[in-house]
């Protein structure tokens, strides 16, 4: 799925239309944030689930193509949400860096 406003790129996220409401609006904050710190090109979100018994594991992977630099972080956790805001957060943690240090050079 393709969110060509926010330039975003989400595959494996087959998820109901409810929850998939839900996460958009989730990622929202996070992509403007992101967008404040970078001028990224696209964010690519992959999402894949492994099951442990009854319940899934989602393991979420992250990259940002920006500046000619890619900023890319994975995480994962049972809880889908929690998954793509904790890679969202090292993604921004990431952009942060980037941008203190192309400051400091010359």
């Amino acid at each position: 799925m393709m969110d060509a406003n926010d330039k975003v790129h989400m595959t494996g996220f087959d998820l109901p239309q409810e929850e998939m409401s839900q996460l958009h609006a989730a990622i929202s904050h996070p992509i403007k944030k992101l967008r404040e710190k970078t001028d990224f090109d696209v964010l690519e979100l992959n999402l894949k689930k492994s099951s442990k018994g009854k319940v899934f594991n989602h393991q979420v992977r992250g990259r940002v193509h920006t500046r000619g630099k890619v900023l890319s972080a994975e995480d994962s956790d049972y809880n889908v949400f929690k998954a793509v805001s904790l890679v969202l957060e090292k993604i921004l943690h990431e952009a942060e860096h980037l941008q203190r240090t192309s400051r400091q050079l010359p």
